[in-house]
């Protein structure tokens, strides 16, 4: 009897499948007996912000005979640089990529054996003029540009996020609520959401100028235009309209 039974829920379960895939789904739904429809909606709000951090990445370069003498020298100049970045208030400071390494110069019928060294230096901050001031200054101590880029602070980004997630959760109930209109329902009930992390494309315009002349001479300080971001926050849900 309980054999013949089972047998017949089987059956009517295959027989609605058939009949109406999104009514089965909706009433084995987390072991629950749920009446209704399952609708899979999705929603992207997307805005432009005005690009707040600047970020200057530096590189000092020497070359030499001795590899002591090469480090000695980067570290000399470095350590300098950063005095200089840290007397300005609220500017970020930090160094990356130090090496050093060997290489060969080919003269006459000999091979001459020459060491070259670079590190790197990053300023970033939220005052433009200053950290173009400090790069004019880092410029005139030998320091190259390798980049100078604008982004979106950590703290904007997230105010942003905040709220473009309120936006896009507004947008899924709305289309939940056409779809549940357009079918003649009224009662809508979320069966989960998600909401994706928020996507940033910049559209930042740098420029600077270098000189051509000696790093001893006086240099004109970098000009850059900070340009635009987008940011986009994409939201999905399950929604059961009920019968």
């Amino acid at each position: 009897m309980v054999c013949l039974m089972k047998k017949q829920l089987i059956k009517t379960i295959i027989f609605l499948f058939i009949a109406n895939p999104f009514y089965v789904l909706a009433s084995i739904e987390r072991g629950q007996l749920l009446e209704g429809t399952i609708l899979n909606i999705s929603a992207t709000k997307t805005v432009e912000v005005e690009n707040d951090l600047l970020t200057a990445s530096l590189r000092f370069e020497t070359e030499g005979k001795n590899p002591k003498d090469i480090q000695s020298k980067i570290n000399e100049v470095m350590n300098k640089s950063i005095d200089i970045a840290k007397k300005y208030s609220k500017i970020m400071v930090s160094t990356e990529q130090y090496s050093v390494y060997q290489f060969y110069i080919n003269k006459k019928d000999e091979q001459k054996v020459m060491w070259r060294g670079s590190q790197t230096l990053v300023v970033s901050g939220k005052s433009y003029d200053d950290i173009l001031e400090i790069t004019g200054k880092l410029q005139e101590m030998g320091l190259i540009v390798n980049n100078l880029s604008y982004t979106i602070s950590t703290e904007t980004r997230e105010e942003v996020r905040d709220s473009l997630m309120e936006s896009v959760i507004e947008k899924l109930m709305k289309k939940a609520q056409r779809a549940s209109k357009v079918m003649g329902k009224e009662n809508i009930k979320i069966i989960d959401m998600n909401i994706d992390d928020a996507a940033m494309s910049t559209f930042s315009e740098a420029r600077f100028s270098l000189s051509s002349d000696s790093f001893s001479s006086k240099m004109m300080n970098p000009v850059a235009a900070s340009g635009k971001s987008q940011i986009s926050v994409t939201g999905s849900a399950r929604i059961l309209i009920k019968d």
